[in-house]
């Protein structure tokens, strides 16, 4: 994004539209979504972006005045479980979650409930809830009781475990494969070419938090005639003329596992050429591409 220049601000509260000159000459417009002292955070129009900006770096277009207390009656009365509803943003949209416990590092001060919106748990997004302050909570006192979640909540096929993170619908291959030392002139495995060319094709568990885990999954496999490993032809550390390289044909399948959806990439095709390196382990060194795969999103429901 172009370096942006600011001018002064005038009065700023949730829910103001605001804008600031871009230096290329256009401008950018957004809504403050939150408060905190001197800092703004921005919801750009027209991004999937917010920025924390302060008092003198952008100007208000449209203010509107600080959202008033909500009569409440039960504020400062509800417990877990209770089920409510929130105007997390202070602009007057009103969410339905589940009033949660305090984690450990809160402050219960009486100021603030911890939250979870319906809207975000259904995506597997902060189970455990946000803080939202009291006067912005309201009790609905007609809703189904609360259920306490297990610890693995599930989605369609995968499941979101306590840490927020997305898991695949089969267990992922731990990498690199553990071996046993084998001869320079051992023959070739094909249970352990799978595991290796899984490995090598990306096969890992999302980040913590996150989604985008991914498996690789081997549908077939064909170990061809050996030939002797050459600099032209190979990566690694084989030995002109002696290492035996056998190339390896294998079709195999991504998925890559999201909150709303699978992403499928079928029927790749290449050749693998595997030796037997210098620590007695089977490699993959070169490949060679034979057929690109066919690619499709499944929703989850």
């Amino acid at each position: 994004m172009a370096t942006v220049f600011f001018t002064a601000a005038l009065s700023q509260t949730v829910g103001s539209k605001v804008s600031f000159p871009a230096a290329n000459g256009s401008t950018y417009t957004g809504i403050i979504t939150e408060v905190n002292g001197n800092k703004y955070k921005v919801k750009y129009d027209g991004f999937d972006f917010e920025a924390w900006l302060e008092s003198n770096q952008f100007t208000v277009v449209n203010a509107l005045p600080p959202s008033p207390p909500v009569k409440n009656t039960a504020a400062g009365k509800l417990k877990v479980g209770d089920r409510v509803e929130c105007d997390k943003a202070a602009i007057n949209s009103w969410e339905k979650g589940t009033i949660m416990p305090f984690l450990k590092n809160d402050v219960d001060d009486g100021s603030t409930y911890r939250v979870r919106l319906d809207v975000q748990a259904r995506g597997g997004m902060y189970l455990e809830g946000i803080e939202i302050p009291v006067h912005r909570v309201r009790l609905l006192p007609n809703e189904p009781a609360y259920q306490p979640e297990k610890t693995a909540v599930t989605v369609g096929k995968v499941t979101v475990d306590a840490n927020n993170t997305l898991s695949a619908d089969r267990p992922i291959l731990q990498c690199p494969v553990q071996q046993t030392q084998v001869a320079a002139n051992a023959k070739p495995d094909a249970e352990l070419f799978k595991k290796i060319i899984r490995c090598k094709k990306g096969e890992a568990a999302a980040s913590k938090g996150y989604d985008g885990a991914v498996t690789v999954d081997v549908t077939a496999i064909q170990i061809g005639t050996p030939r002797k490993w050459t600099y032209a032809q190979d990566i690694g550390n084989g030995s002109i003329g002696v290492t035996n390289v056998y190339p390896v044909k294998a079709t195999f399948t991504y998925k890559t596992f999201y909150r709303s959806k699978t992403e499928v990439s079928e029927n790749w095709i290449r050749i693998f050429n595997f030796y037997v390196n210098a620590f007695g382990e089977w490699a993959s060194g070169s490949e060679e591409n034979v057929k690109a795969g066919e690619t499709k999103n499944i929703p989850r429901d």
